[in-house]
């Protein structure tokens, strides 16, 4: 078994896997092998790859035996871009079993399954600034904090946990808040805009 860590990154998921294999005659060798089936468990809610995609995942690289002896292995690439498996929350596990078959050209093939498992990790939730011009007489309205942000990992549910504020006016100086100007419920933030009737005409 192959055990893998999804990336944090936008690399690829990338593992050389060994698949060792017998062939009691002695003699043969020129093996050929071929990935044949693929089968997707675990989290698998979010995995768009059909079981195709699943088998070109893997690459067959070299298949070694050496006259005069029984054993040999296949040598595999194993590749996933990012973005396959980013849907994967923090430990959630993909099981991916495989089917190799190794042919000895002679007529003869044996068949054996070996299994990659993906372990997930967290991704970070991109968010959209929200942008909101009003005047001091508006009466008060709500914003949702959440509108245009998202989260690749499917069953990760966001939140708004911390509520710091900050004011510049329109030189870019920093000013106070009036109080109750702002209040956070949940992930709605209420803004009043009649705190900011000091503001002469043309003011910011």
């Amino acid at each position: 078994q192959t055990n893998l860590t999804e990336q944090v990154d936008t690399a690829d998921l990338s593992q050389e896997i060994s698949i060792p294999f017998t062939d009691v005659d002695l003699n043969d060798i020129g093996h050929t092998a071929t990935i044949t089936k693929a089968a997707a468990s675990g989290v698998t809610t979010g995995l768009t790859l059909a079981e195709a995609d699943l088998v070109n995942l893997i690459s067959v690289d070299t298949v070694s035996k050496l006259a005069g002896n029984t054993n040999g292995s296949v040598t595999l690439t194993f590749t996933a871009s990012s973005t396959a498996v980013d849907y994967l929350a923090l430990d959630e596990v993909l099981t991916l079993t495989y089917t190799i078959e190794v042919n000895d050209n002679d007529l003869g093939t044996h068949t054996k399954d070996f299994v990659v498992t993906i372990k997930g990790t967290n991704d970070a939730p991109e968010v959209t600034a929200i942008d909101s011009t009003v005047t001091e007489d508006t009466a008060s309205y709500d914003l949702n904090l959440l509108d245009g942000t998202s989260d690749v990992d499917l069953s990760d549910t966001l939140s708004v946990t911390d509520d710091l504020y900050g004011a510049v006016d329109g030189n870019g100086d920093s000013v106070a808040i009036p109080v109750g100007t702002l209040s956070l419920t949940d992930n709605t933030l209420t803004v009043d805009p009649t705190q900011f009737n000091y503001l002469a005409v043309g003011e910011k």
